[in-house]
């Protein structure tokens, strides 16, 4: 159930993007590779990297990556830390997997979708210095983050 009402508010925020927000545009959004490297109040700071799949033909033969360097099917690529600022919406939705159980219950699908950035900065305060290990997918439009996302990395 609280997954139904987690999509339900999703989809809320997302037509309340493109409907009554002129300020953000669905259409012209981007999305991104990052590490969350830092949020404060409405500022995330992330290090953009470029995540390749196998399916990324052109790109596995431009940085000659083999199987080795793909074991679960993607790569990680950033050639050096650079950090950029985005801005965080009141309509900005959190998806993460809820691997403690913090925000579901025991036994519900783990994954998470919330607008409530405080309860988005508790779960990455979850991680050891704040720092989570992995990317999250950023829906981007200008310099505003629609949405964030995290995917399960198998």
């Amino acid at each position: 159930m609280k997954k139904i009402l987690s999509l339900v508010i999703v989809v809320v925020c997302v037509f309340s993007i493109c409907g009554c927000n002129n300020e953000v545009s669905i259409e012209n959004q981007t999305e991104i590779s990052a590490y969350i490297k830092e949020i404060k109040d409405n500022v995330i700071v992330l290090d953009i990297v470029e995540y390749i799949t196998r399916e990324d033909a052109e790109r596995v033969k431009e940085l000659k990556l083999s199987e080795l360097d793909m074991p679960n099917g993607y790569y990680i690529y950033n050639s050096e830390v650079e950090l950029e600022e985005f801005i965080l919406t009141e309509t900005t939705t959190y998806g993460f997997i809820d691997w403690k159980n913090d925000f579901v219950e025991e036994g519900e699908d783990r994954e998470f979708y919330t607008t409530n950035r405080n309860e988005f900065i508790k779960y990455i305060d979850s991680y050891e210095n704040s720092q989570p290990k992995m990317p999250f997918f950023i829906g981007i439009v200008g310099d505003k983050v629609i949405s964030i996302t995290e995917k399960p990395m198998m």
